[in-house]
């Protein structure tokens, strides 16, 4: 018998966020080298970049522009820097490497965020793909395959110091994400990371991207600067009630068992978990009369907020996330914000983030707080210590300009331990996602109401919109169906083998298939076969579809922008077709008496 392994994701704390994402990024043009000093002949700009993964240290690049790599060789292996210089920022980027290479990119000069090809690997380890190097590994291995593009999303906020020079705050990286995945937040860098190329820590420094040891290509380059003034939050004092407050009360006839003065919001004045009323008051330093866009979280409680004696978010909305958008003036603004806890099912978590411009700064005194309101504090997820098979929605994103969002009302998502796991669409029989990681978050289905769908916790990559796997085709220039009109399609639900993994069973223009998709043991992707008996004349299996299918030798092709691979299994079978199509191009093949096996790697 399966059973679902849950966990409830119960932060403890409180932060006060101000930032913008209003302030426009500057996307760095890669037609020239004229944003770096001087760089070394390893460095070169291109059009593009393609590497073997079954091959170390294959990188193939052709003549044009928009994408800078790395070659380097035993002559030519210099770091590459940055003309300009950061403090805190948002820094974003695409990035390729070749089997086996390794890169990374310094903050600052300074503090590097490890790039590796870390692929097939299943679990983090230290200083793999997306770690920050010799400090913290990434909390699960996010990777995509070798010769894939990949994307990394960084908010660093830079040292302090004061007018003596003496350094009065860590840098820390606040957050940063692989391929989607939040991987680290709230990372204090107490010192420069091992391999620096200096010797000294300082308010700004340039980006350094390390030539030494492989060959890598990045495309996409935007970094946003993100200035911070000294202080913003002024006067900051807190009173603490006892009791469980469900309705706003009046809190001059009630006395405090805990007050005082704080520089940051701290979870620990409470001293409890349950059954308490926090009030902090202060100001907040505007920089200019703006609308400020505010968001507000109170999880587990009630909230109450009131800025220059206009109360904006009321009190009779318990558990409420909510935002709203206010005019503000420049200068010192009062607020008081009050936070009953109330549900002790739910762990504590009291969020409240301005959108203003050029600001950064983070007022938490829990180092282990995530960061930004919109991650539940008390997400539920469904572990993978054993095979799992979870029904719900699944929202699937377009992938091209003209398709619309889809959601799967029939998905079945399935776990493995082996950290590979993969949504499979009863509508259609078709696989619609892969990732890697861990397995589900249910909140959305779980959690109150619900609406039913659940969500991938690692790195996805979604396949498509669902279609028919298989379709009967009068030539292969026909048009691939877009629906099951006219083809007898009837899902049989599935079956369980030893392992309790399933084998999905479907009736297809008359024909009965049994669909086997299974995690590869050594971590690259998944493995399908498409088993169909007496099968028709004319019947045709959707291997992929993109902007483009590449065939790269070795029964290997590669899908869209570099963004999966489909290896068919060594035999002496039909060989795959590409064709255009409406979206781009299709790899389809043809189906007989023997199965069609292959696998995806992602």
């Amino acid at each position: 018998m399966n059973f679902l392994f849950m966990h409830i994701k119960n932060y403890c704390f409180f932060f006060l966020v101000l930032l913008s994402p209003s302030v426009r990024a500057q996307v760095i043009s890669l037609d020239d080298l004229s944003f770096f000093r001087t760089a070394g002949k390893n460095w070169q700009i291109t059009g593009g970049v393609k590497a073997d993964p079954t091959r170390d240290d294959v990188f193939d690049v052709k003549p044009g522009k928009g994408i800078l790599v790395n070659l380097p060789d035993v002559n030519q292996k210099s770091d590459l820097e940055t003309i300009v210089e950061h403090g805190d920022l948002e820094l974003e980027f695409d990035y390729i490497m070749a089997k086996g290479a390794n890169s990374g990119v310094y903050l600052q000069g300074r503090y590097e965020i490890r790039l590796s090809d870390s692929w097939p690997m299943k679990r983090g380890a230290e200083n793999n793909n997306g770690s920050i190097y010799g400090r913290q590994q990434a909390r699960q291995n996010a990777s995509r395959a070798t010769g894939l593009w990949q994307h990394i999303k960084v908010i660093f906020r830079a040292p302090r110091f004061d007018a003596t020079g003496r350094k009065t705050e860590n840098a820390r990286i606040v957050s940063l994400r692989l391929n989607g995945v939040l991987v680290h937040e709230n990372v204090d860098l107490s010192h420069q990371t091992e391999g620096s190329a200096r010797n000294n820590e300082v308010a700004r420094g340039a980006l350094l991207i390390r030539g030494d040891h492989g060959k890598v290509g990045f495309r996409n380059i935007r970094i946003k600067p993100l200035e911070t003034p000294a202080t913003l939050l002024h006067g900051l004092q807190y009173a603490v009630y006892e009791g469980r407050f469900v309705k706003n009360p009046d809190l001059n006839k009630i006395n405090a068992y805990a007050e005082g003065k704080a520089d940051k919001l701290l979870s620990g004045v409470a001293e409890r978990s349950n059954d308490y009323l926090i009030k902090y008051t202060g100001t907040i330093r505007l920089l200019k009369a703006d609308e400020y866009e505010l968001y507000l979280v109170a999880d587990g409680g009630y909230s109450q907020l009131t800025i220059n004696g206009k109360r904006f978010f009321d009190w009779d909305n318990p558990d409420r996330r909510s935002s709203k958008k206010v005019t503000l003036p420049a200068g010192e603004v009062s607020f008081e914000l009050l936070y009953s806890k109330v549900n002790s099912q739910i762990g504590s978590s009291l969020g409240l983030t301005f959108f203003a411009s050029h600001m950064l700064s983070v007022f938490s005194g829990d180092p282990q707080a995530a960061f930004g309101p919109y991650d539940y504090p008390d997400a539920i997820y469904v572990d993978a210590p054993a095979p799992q098979v979870l029904r719900s929605f699944m929202d699937i994103a377009p992938r091209f300009s003209d398709e619309k969002s889809y959601r799967v009302t029939h998905g079945i998502s399935v776990g493995h331990p082996d950290k590979t796991h993969y949504t499979y669409d009863l509508n259609h029989g078709a696989v619609i996602q892969v990732w890697r990681g861990e397995f589900l978050e249910a909140t959305p289905m779980w959690k109150g109401r619900g609406d039913g769908s659940s969500r991938p916790r690692g790195m996805t990559r979604q396949l498509g919109i669902p279609r028919l796997v298989l379709n009967k085709l009068p030539s292969e220039s026909s048009p691939w169906a877009t629906d099951t009109s006219g083809t007898g399609y009837q899902p049989d639900g599935y079956c369980l083998d030893d392992e309790e993994l399933p084998t999905f069973r479907y009736t297809i223009y008359g024909s009965k298939v049994r669909d086997i998709v299974r995690p590869i043991p050594s971590g690259e992707g998944i493995h399908r076969e498409i088993v169909i008996s007496d099968p028709l004349p004319g019947l045709y299996v959707l291997l992929g579809y993109g902007s483009k299918v590449e065939a790269l030798g070795n029964r290997i092709y590669i899908i869209g922008d570099q963004e999966y691979y489909i290896k068919l299994d060594d035999g002496n079978g039909p060989a795959p077709i590409i064709r255009d199509s409406d979206t781009g191009q299709e790899l389809i093949i043809s189906i007989k008496d023997e199965p069609i096996t292959y696998s995806i790697w992602f």
